[in-house]
């Protein structure tokens, strides 16, 4: 009987190393995707912003062309 507990004990420590394993790489995940998801929005400010300056160009040039 010993032994089982001795057994069980050693079995929920490695559970227990691996679930703090997996904690750990599961917030260096969130942390990734958080910074992956703030850079797509950076991204996609500066997208925004360099379409509405070609748009506006395309507008001033429009004249030009009748010439």
């Amino acid at each position: 009987m010993e032994e089982l507990f001795k057994h069980l004990e050693f079995r929920i420590q490695k559970l227990l190393q691996k679930f703090n394993q997996v904690k750990m790489s599961n917030r260096h995940i969130q942390q990734g995707k958080r910074s992956l998801t703030f850079e797509n929005e950076r991204l996609l400010t500066k997208q925004k912003s360099a379409i509405t300056k070609i748009e506006n160009m395309v507008v001033r040039l429009k004249p030009l062309e009748e010439l």
